[in-house]
């Protein structure tokens, strides 16, 4: 069974949605708190978040 290809903009888009939604997740908690270092630690989680889903896409033996 082959894999499906995604073009370059299918997979960017795939690894910009963590890291916007760690950014909105993030500056509304530092809003609430009033502490600014709350939408650093959204924006890291969202990265990581990223990284992991991309590293399920790109893993060898992936059915995705």
């Amino acid at each position: 069974m082959a894999r499906k290809q995604m073009n370059s903009k299918q997979e960017a888009s795939w690894l910009w949605m963590p890291l916007i939604i760690g950014l909105i997740i993030g500056v509304t908690v530092a809003a609430t708190t009033g502490h600014w270092w709350w939408s650093t630690v959204g924006v890291l989680a969202g990265a990581a978040v990223g990284a992991v889903g991309a590293g399920v896409i790109r893993w060898p033996g992936s059915d995705r």
